[in-house]
């Protein structure tokens, strides 16, 4: 009704059916414009459990991108572990077409005969055989060797001692965990490898045709061919290789394919 006038301006009748359309209307419009909402606006990536298609997509591309990359890094992992197996219990499968001998030459004909030159030192290295043999077993200090001051390589306890009738040409010495390994005289080194037997190993070249040989090394600070002092770090005393039960240094001295008593130059 006007205020003023109190004229009549809208009038309904309110019943229960038109209470219930109202209602039921009101209803309808309430989902309708939630499910509008939630459909075609961003609203919804705020409702929990409800998941943006576009995320889930980079995130699993994203995560199948990775797992493809550790299955190739895996496979070469087993690979190289297999190979390794296999180098370790000598079952290296060779190629077929290794030594194998090619048909378009004639392998039959070849001449192996010796030359003259090759045929006078093979005649001097048979008369004097003996001169060239390999010697083990020394316990006598070489004269020309008793000037020559040995340096230790390692302080520490020698747990085994030279036995040449045992096949054991060196000393053992056990001492402190990362303690130096040191070059007993000036030289050169001639090897410095790895093997399964002896771990790392390590062989210098001094003068008057001496060699010196460390083993079971945990790491070589030396490579071939490096110039060393007397008294230089070459190692790290260490428990490598199948012959070795805990962590020691095991020392030798040769001189012209003669094993040394190193105990005979070297007080321990």
């Amino acid at each position: 009704m006007n205020d003023d006038t109190y004229e009549e301006k809208f009038s309904a009748s309110l019943t229960p059916l038109n209470v219930f359309v109202v209602g039921v209307s009101g209803v309808f419009l309430l989902i309708f414009l939630t499910t509008y909402l939630i459909a075609f606006t961003n609203l919804k990536e705020y409702i929990p459990g409800y998941s943006n298609d576009v995320t889930i997509r980079r995130k699993l591309m994203n995560v199948n991108t990775r797992l493809d990359s550790l299955q190739e890094v895996m496979t070469l992992k087993d690979e190289y572990l297999n190979n390794i197996l296999q180098v370790a219990q000598g079952t290296v499968k060779r190629d077929a077409n290794d030594y194998k001998r090619d048909s378009a030459k004639n392998y039959e004909g070849i001449k192996l005969s010796a030359n003259a030159d090759d045929a006078k030192l093979r005649k001097e290295l048979e008369s004097n055989e003996n001169n060239y043999s390999l010697n083990v077993g020394s316990d006598v200090v070489t004269n020309d060797l008793k000037e020559l001051l040995f340096f230790k390589p390692l302080a520490g306890i020698v747990t085994d001692k030279y036995k040449s009738t045992h096949n054991h040409y060196g000393i053992d010495i056990v001492a402190q965990k990362n303690e130096a390994v040191k070059a007993t005289l000036s030289g050169t080194v001639l090897i410095a490898n790895w093997t399964l037997e002896t771990g790392y190993v390590i062989q210098l070249q001094h003068s008057n045709d001496i060699i010196s040989v460390y083993k079971h090394n945990a790491t070589l600070l030396k490579k071939v061919g490096d110039k060393v002092k007397v008294g230089e770090a070459i190692a790290i005393v260490g428990n490598s290789g199948e012959h070795s039960t805990g962590p020691h240094l095991h020392f030798e001295i040769w001189r012209k394919g003669e094993a040394l008593n190193p105990a005979k130059y070297i007080s321990f």
